[in-house]
């Protein structure tokens, strides 16, 4: 084989695992209605520092991508809707993306009640 076509095709393997090849994505929706919810912020957490964040967008829909494995928590804020929160995530070289969807409960006052 071309020592060429080796090193060239190490290299994209190299530039796509420092490329952010760790990622959450899924959709956050009403867990009344089950209809999208758009502008919903999804941070992710190592411990109890925040790592990354992305808003869902009309379909409910989100990527957020990290530049390392490793145990997140998952929090999603929207207004007029109650938080939600998912611990302990493990994104691995075997396992790099995972979907994880939230279904938020309406907030009867209105706001981001328990952010």
């Amino acid at each position: 084989m071309d020592k060429r076509l080796v090193f060239a095709s190490l290299a994209i393997l190299f530039l796509a695992a420092i490329a952010g090849a760790y990622s959450f994505s899924g959709y956050v929706t009403d867990s009344t209605t089950s209809t999208a919810i758009n502008g919903a912020t999804v941070t992710i957490y190592s411990g109890a520092t925040p790592v990354a964040s992305n808003t869902s967008d009309s379909l409910g829909y989100y990527l957020v991508s990290l530049p390392t494995n490793g145990t997140y928590h998952l929090n999603t804020t929207a207004t007029n809707y109650l938080y939600g929160f998912v611990s302990n995530k493990i994104l691995s070289p075997t396992n790099p993306d995972k979907t994880v969807s939230f279904q938020l409960t309406p907030s009867p006052k209105g706001g981001i009640i328990g952010a």
